[in-house]
């Protein structure tokens, strides 16, 4: 058949192939391939693509949520990383993603800031009203206010499928600050926590009162970033400001990227052997 024998494309048809390529070769692409690394524990790689995705779409909340994911804990960038989740959150709010940005700046001992996503002027009305939010909430008082009462409000929340009530008592009761030891109190709700991936989320802040065991967690849950928590537990606040997290908190998405590797043990490596320069201004003449 001669090339004028074919026939020509219709809007439709070159539609058809732009949604095809940009599915293929766009973000989600990208996105998906960075998960498919996670599940190999290949992180580094996994950020390669989560950075790309990025530099394809900056303005994808899905490729901002990855990449953000990644930084805050692969300790490349907390701050980076929370401003990328953020932008995400406020373009496409979920619960899942409202729940990481509670848990991460409960990670760094910021309280306040946990309460700011859950403020009633952050959220709709139905989603502030459901049992998600009201646990986060919850959590997020027990563990600024440390009293008794605060913990009751807490124990009294509804149960949930995923434990997730169990594991914020625990936080709560682990938060330093209590009169007394709490740990015994712990040790006791994590026995009835039935859900493994909630059992391995507090395994790996508190191995002090599980009993599993965080390299098990890292087989179990392969590619779970959050199974790394451990390598950021602890962080405090010092005069209202969040303390320097990393050797350098500086990442500014750009060329070179950073170069994968085959990563043994999980995510967490050096800082200073990913991280991506920033690039350098032209001297004007």
């Amino acid at each position: 058949m001669s090339l004028r024998a074919l026939p020509k494309a219709t809007p439709f048809f070159v539609c058809s192939c732009v949604v095809l390529l940009t599915a293929f070769c766009g973000p989600t692409a990208r996105i998906r391939e960075g998960e498919a690394f996670l599940q190999q524990n290949k992180f580094d790689a996994a950020l390669l693509s989560f950075q790309q995705a990025y530099l394809d779409s900056p303005e994808n909340p899905a490729a901002q949520a990855a990449l953000g994911r990644i930084l805050t804990l692969r300790r490349i960038s907390f701050h980076a990383g929370l401003d990328l989740l953020k932008s995400s959150y406020d373009k496409k709010q979920t619960a899942a993603l409202r729940r990481e940005l509670t848990l991460l700046h409960m990670d760094a001992g910021d309280l306040e800031k946990a309460k700011s996503i859950l403020h009633p002027d952050h959220l709709t009305l139905e989603e502030y009203m459901t049992d998600a939010a009201a646990l986060e909430r919850a959590a997020v008082t027990c563990m600024a206010e440390q009293k008794e009462n605060a913990f009751y409000l807490l124990k009294n929340r509804p149960a949930d499928p995923e434990n997730a009530r169990e594991v914020f008592l625990i936080r709560c009761l682990m938060t330093p600050g209590w009169r007394r030891s709490k740990e015994q109190d712990a040790k006791e709700i994590f026995a009835t926590i039935t859900q493994e991936k909630a059992r391995c989320d507090v395994a790996v802040l508190f191995p002090q009162i599980a009993n599993v065991t965080v390299e098990s967690c890292h087989q179990k849950f392969p590619g779970d970033i959050g199974m790394h928590r451990e390598k950021i537990s602890g962080i405090e606040v010092a005069q209202g400001k969040t303390r320097k997290l990393f050797e350098d908190d500086l990442f500014i998405p750009g060329e070179p990227p950073p170069q994968p590797k085959e990563e043994i043990g999980g995510p967490f490596v050096p800082p200073t052997a990913i991280q991506t320069p920033a690039p350098t201004t032209p001297v004007t003449p």
